[in-house]
């Protein structure tokens, strides 16, 4: 099983290689620096390799069932919330609109 953080680890070689490795070398710059190539390399093979494979994911129904749950009892209990307060709402302005 492969971690949904790797990508992200991945992402962040690629961002210090390219910091810390000049794409050449050499007084003139006219030698490609073939170490930070190689490794561009492998981090993107890696990448590919990941991107093409499955992710054998189970579904957690216990964890399905306590967020279904937890919405439910905070969809009523917002409900009756609204009611209680529009009630009191109307209350409210019948009282100003009688005196």
């Amino acid at each position: 099983m492969i971690s949904g953080c790797s990508r992200g680890v991945h992402l962040k070689d690629l961002v210090l290689l390219n910091v810390a490795l000049p794409d050449r070398l050499g007084d003139s710059g006219d030698v490609i620096n073939v170490r930070k190539m190689a490794q561009l390399s492998l981090i993107f093979s890696e990448l590919m390799r990941l991107q093409t494979a499955s992710l054998q994911i189970q579904p957690n129904m216990d964890m399905a069932s306590m967020i279904r749950v937890s919405h439910v009892k905070l969809t009523s209990s917002s409900r009756q919330d609204h009611v209680k307060f529009t009630s009191t709402l109307q209350n409210n302005c019948d009282n100003v609109t009688s005196h």
